[in-house]
């Protein structure tokens, strides 16, 4: 059978407007500007400590996950270093100077409903607010933590980043796109970059510059692939030299 393929969805910037507009609850509005400015997954986000965060130095860094009320080490299996433009320094303060859980062993989005001993589900978050919110804003009722990472790398790759930053960004460990991409980028290229689309989504300014930008962004970014091919790799099959049989001896 003949595959068909599926454009994955992503978010244009008037489209991360809309919905942030629609997102009432500041908590979760902030782990949505998270998980879209940084590229987070669901699952980082959620685990999120205030001990990660080195305000001074504007850098965050993505030790853990929790799944279920799981906590285990990151999906990379170390732990990241991601800097902070300040704008989202400044929301981070904000919130924690309001919220009840500030210690740095509390979680940022603490749960009340557990006494901070665990985070807010960002499954329930996603279910019961941000589809909630999408539909509001007259988007896709499948909007998600998914959608909003790779409207991220989507949007890194329309400004004219390469792909070895793109791929540190979202912190994958393609061992193809390594081969590509020999050279690493520098910290300061890493910060630029990110600053650059921070900035699309929360400084205000002309919308037709904004959508310029963003103009002709790809659905989705092939990662794995080498001069736009697919590497492949092709089993051996190890084959025995055939044995001729042997025919029964018969008397005269």
């Amino acid at each position: 059978m003949r595959r068909i393929s599926r454009r994955r969805p992503v978010l244009s910037i008037d489209d991360l407007h809309r919905l942030l507009d629609e997102v009432d609850h500041p908590t979760f509005r902030l782990m949505i500007i998270l998980a879209v400015c940084l590229g987070l997954r669901a699952s980082e986000v959620a685990a999120l400590k205030w001990g990660d965060f080195d305000f001074d130095g504007q850098l965050m860094t993505v030790r853990r996950t929790i799944l279920a009320g799981q906590v285990s080490c990151a999906c990379s299996r170390r732990a990241y270093v991601l800097t902070l433009d300040c704008q989202l320094v400044e929301m981070l303060l904000d919130w924690r100077s309001e919220t009840s859980f500030s210690h740095k062993t509390d979680w940022v989005f603490a749960s009340p409903s557990t006494a901070g001993k665990l985070p807010h589900d960002a499954a329930a978050v996603q279910h019961f607010h941000i589809r909630k919110a999408a539909l509001k804003a007259g988007l896709s009722g499948a909007t998600g933590w998914r959608i909003f990472r790779r409207t991220y790398a989507s949007t890194l790759f329309s400004m004219g980043n390469n792909l070895r930053t793109i791929q540190q960004l979202l912190r994958h460990s393609s061992p193809t796109t390594r081969a590509a991409f020999s050279v690493a980028p520098r910290t300061e290229d890493l910060r630029e970059a990110n600053q650059k689309f921070i900035r699309l989504i929360l400084e205000t300014g002309d919308c037709d510059a904004k959508r310029a930008v963003t103009e002709g962004a790809p659905t989705s970014l092939i990662a794995g692939s080498v001069n736009g091919k697919r590497a492949s790799r092709k089993k051996r099959v190890q084959t025995r030299p055939r044995q001729k049989k042997r025919r029964p001896a018969t008397n005269a």
